[in-house]
């Protein structure tokens, strides 16, 4: 393994040269993924799409809300700095969930945790920027 002078260690690629290895975006954590999967067990119209969120999840690496638009299949809306709206399924669901974008230079992986799953009427009836699962 190559060091560089602060003993942090780099990866090589013939195109682009050195790269610091923490400066690749991590990929986000997905904390309640248990939650997204409860709901599509109960609600077997939107099991497919809630499945393919959770694999989008897991696989994305963040790390700010323009990079979110521009990367999701779904449509995205973000609400403030740290929640995001997910329309699930023709705009008959949706997924509220707070994020905290990953960091590269700082070392943080992002983080997802979803705080609201439900029908679009259920949604109506909700603050997107403060509802949280009980």
């Amino acid at each position: 393994m190559r060091l560089d002078n602060a003993g942090r260690s780099r990866l090589r690629c013939s195109r682009v040269g050195s790269v610091f290895a923490r400066s690749l975006p991590a990929r986000l954590r997905l904390i309640t993924a248990r939650t997204l999967l409860q709901y599509a067990e109960e609600h077997p119209d939107v099991r497919d799409e809630l499945t393919r969120l959770i694999r989008f999840l897991e696989v994305a690496a963040w790390t700010d809300a323009t990079h979110l638009k521009e990367t999701c299949p779904f449509p995205a809306r973000p609400i403030g700095a740290k929640r995001v709206v997910f329309n699930i399924k023709g705009n008959h669901y949706r997924v509220i969930c707070a994020v905290r974008y990953a960091s590269p230079p700082n070392g943080l992986q992002g983080v997802v945790f979803v705080h609201f799953v439900g029908t679009h009427a259920e949604y109506d009836r909700v603050d997107a920027e403060t509802v949280t699962f009980l």
